[in-house]
C-alpha cells in the first residue's frame, strides 16, 4: 500500500507537466511564443506534447508577432526551440520533425542548418508536409546550400509532385514564387499527361479560375 501511494505521489508531476504542456497550446500563438521564450512552456514526456511544440516551433521563425520583438527576445525564442528539437533528437534520434525544426531556427539564427535539413529529409522522405516545409526553407537559403543540399531539393520537389497533395502545395507555391514556375513547369511536361492536367487544374483553383 505505502509502495502503491509512493508510485502515485511519484507520478502527479508528470500528470501536472502534461497538463501544463496542454494549457499552453490552446493559448493564441502570440502568447503560446512568449511562454516558449522565457522557458515557461516546455513539452512534457509524452510524444504527443513533444509533437505540438515542435510543431508551434515551426511557426516561429515567419511569425510577424515574434519579427515585431526586440531581436534579444527573438533569439531567445528561436534558441529554446533549437535547444529543445536537439533533446527531443537525443531521445528519439529517427524522429525527422526535430531535426527540420533544428534546421529551420538555426537558419532564422544565421547558424548552419544544412546537415539537419538532410537528416530530416533521410527520415521522412514520403511526409508531404514535412517535404513541403523543406522545399520552402531550401528555396529561401538556396545560395547557402551545398550540391547536396540541391540535389535534397530537387528529390524533395519530385517527392511532392508525385502526389495530389504534393502538387496542390506546389501549385500555390507556383503563384506565389516566379523564380520557380520554369522548374515547376518542367516537371509538370515531364510527368503523364493525366499528371500535367491534374497539376494545371490545380493551378488554375488556387488562382481562383475553377478547374
Amino acid at each position: 500500500m505505502v509502495a502503491s501511494a509512493g508510485l502515485l505521489f511519484a507520478a502527479v508531476p508528470n500528470v501536472v507537466a502534461e497538463v501544463d504542456a496542454l494549457v499552453n497550446m490552446l493559448r493564441p500563438p502570440t502568447q503560446r511564443a512568449l511562454a516558449m521564450a522565457g522557458s515557461a512552456f516546455t513539452p512534457a514526456r509524452s510524444f504527443i506534447s513533444k509533437d505540438e511544440y515542435l510543431r508551434s516551433c515551426l511557426d516561429v521563425p515567419k511569425s510577424l508577432d515574434v519579427l515585431l520583438r526586440p531581436a534579444t527576445e527573438r533569439s531567445g525564442l528561436l534558441a529554446a526551440c533549437r535547444d529543445t528539437a536537439r533533446a527531443v533528437q537525443a531521445e528519439m534520434p529517427t524522429y525527422a520533425l526535430p531535426y527540420l525544426v533544428e534546421a529551420d531556427v538555426s537558419a532564422a539564427l544565421g547558424e548552419s542548418f544544412a546537415v539537419a535539413l538532410e537528416r530530416a529529409r533521410d527520415l521522412a522522405p514520403h511526409v508531404h508536409w514535412l517535404a513541403d516545409r523543406r522545399v520552402v526553407l531550401a528555396r529561401a537559403r538556396m545560395a547557402q546550400l551545398d550540391d547536396v543540399g540541391r540535389a535534397g531539393f530537387e528529390r524533395d520537389l519530385a517527392e511532392l509532385f508525385g502526389s495530389a497533395e504534393g502538387r496542390r502545395a506546389l501549385a500555390m507555391h507556383y503563384l506565389r514564387w516566379p523564380d520557380m514556375r520554369e522548374r515547376l513547369t518542367n516537371l509538370a511536361e515531364a510527368a503523364s499527361h493525366e499528371v500535367q492536367r491534374d497539376f494545371l487544374a490545380k493551378v488554375r483553383q488556387q488562382a481562383g479560375g475553377g478547374s
